[in-house]
């Protein structure tokens, strides 16, 4: 993912445009160090106790993944944001510490605390020993 930034809103001004030069970001841990595009993990399934299709998972509740491969992965739920006059006060990101590894399959137990994890939903991340993220799955945090 490279976000993009562009600039200058003339929409409330009558002053025109003087920054039009943008810039690609591309985070290092993107590519190998032959500056090849690095392999991203995949989630290849996703099942909570609550749900076989890992969507739903209540607060304390275990998510199991399989991924691609059997390497080293942890995990992070990041929270979807909801803005409200340009503030977004629930944003998080949860490091998920308490993961159980058995090959290719890693049991994740959710925090307990809903102040930790709010109820609501979140994007999944397996991130590689490198740091590279994999494609996000949405699950859904209940109480």
């Amino acid at each position: 993912m490279r976000p993009v930034g562009q600039g200058e809103n003339t929409d409330f001004c009558n002053m025109a445009g003087t920054h039009f030069d943008g810039e690609i970001y591309s985070p290092p841990y993107l590519f190998n160090d032959d500056r090849a595009i690095a392999p991203h993990p995949t989630i290849s399934s996703l099942s909570s106790n609550i749900d076989s299709k890992g969507f739903e998972v209540k607060v304390g509740g275990k998510l199991t993944v399989d991924m691609n491969n059997d390497g080293d992965t942890t995990f992070s739920l990041l929270r979807l944001g909801s803005a409200a006059h340009s503030n977004n006060t629930d944003q998080r990101r949860v490091p998920l510490a308490n993961v159980k590894n058995i090959k290719a399959r890693h049991v994740i137990i959710l925090p307990g605390d809903a102040s930790i994890v709010l109820p609501g939903y979140y994007y999944l991340f397996a991130m590689n020993k490198a740091g590279t993220p994999c494609i996000a799955r949405t699950v859904q945090v209940v109480l």
